[in-house]
């Protein structure tokens, strides 16, 4: 006799019965799950396929021929500045799968992007504060990396800007 038992974060199934059975019924299992497709929920419910993010990833970062991962564009304004170091740690880690970046990598990403940053300690301090980023290492030895929660904010930043929310056409009344 065996068991299956799958759990997800707010689920669980379980399935008893001779091996042959589990075994068959896994095969099917791992088949259909191949043949899904991955969405991503946006703030207005519209989903979107996991393929058109990671195109439009392709399309906005680069990666230079030292390895430095930069976003086009440039950040304006402290707040913003946050948001595009999270989105640029979050394509170093999905890009090119370095979960923790050396703060001369990030320094030069920022640089080479025409974005000015003196520190990144004070220009990540509120998502350091908030657990969005780990920071491991001291002085010019500083390594950055997200979280769990701060992978999860940098691709809803980053969902937010290649698929922005078209403001509702609003009917006034003549």
């Amino acid at each position: 006799m065996a068991k299956l038992i799958i759990k997800s974060a707010d689920r669980e199934f379980t399935l008893e019965g001779d091996d042959e059975l589990i075994a068959r019924e896994f095969r099917l299992l791992l088949k259909s799950r191949s043949s899904t497709q991955t969405v991503i929920i946006r703030g207005d419910g519209a989903p979107i396929p996991t393929e058109d993010l990671d195109r439009a990833m392709e399309r906005e970062f680069d990666i230079d021929q030292d390895g430095h991962v930069t976003l086009s564009g440039t950040p304006q304004g402290e707040s913003k500045t946050e948001a595009w170091l999270l989105m640029v740690l979050f394509g170093y880690q999905e890009l090119q799968g370095r979960k923790m970046v050396h703060s001369s990598d990030l320094l030069t990403s920022a640089r080479k992007a025409g974005c000015h940053v003196d520190r990144l300690d004070r220009a990540l301090s509120s998502a350091i504060r908030d657990a969005d980023v780990v920071v491991s290492g001291a002085k010019k030895g500083k390594r950055y990396g997200l979280t769990p929660a701060g992978s999860r904010r940098a691709r809803m930043q980053l969902i937010d800007r290649f698929f922005p929310i078209e403001p509702e056409e609003r009917k006034i009344d003549g």
